[in-house]
């Protein structure tokens, strides 16, 4: 039986109604499919779960300004291989634990939107 990994992240509404929707289509469709419904979040270190949760509305909200200039840092192309790699060491530390449950897992199948 194939395995099939539909994943979310929690910080909003939009993100489970999507991976609820394809993951209700293969449980009722497609029954021959060893189908889960994970949140990422669930499977990241505290710091990144509470930064991707509250962080980005906070940013948003009150500090429009630093969300302008960190999005502007990352666009801009000679800064490129410092932020990607800033970015990338941060999301490896901080989604570990969800990169060890893939390999454990060993799906066939990973459907996301998240990253």
């Amino acid at each position: 039986m194939k395995k099939v990994i539909v994943t979310y992240a929690s910080a909003g509404a939009g993100h489970f109604k999507a991976a609820q929707a394809i993951y209700d289509y293969l449980k009722k469709e497609r029954p021959d499919l060893d189908t889960y419904l994970v949140d990422i979040l669930n499977k990241s270190n505290r710091f990144f779960r509470f930064s991707y949760v509250y962080g980005y509305p906070f940013l948003v909200r009150y500090l429009q300004w630093l969300w302008g200039l960190l999005f502007w840092l990352t666009s801009v192309r000679f800064l490129r291989p410092i932020t990607r790699g800033i970015a990338s060491f941060g999301n490896c530390l901080s989604t570990l634990r969800f990169a060890n449950f893939l390999i454990r897992e060993n799906p066939d199948y990973i459907i996301s939107r998240t990253f």
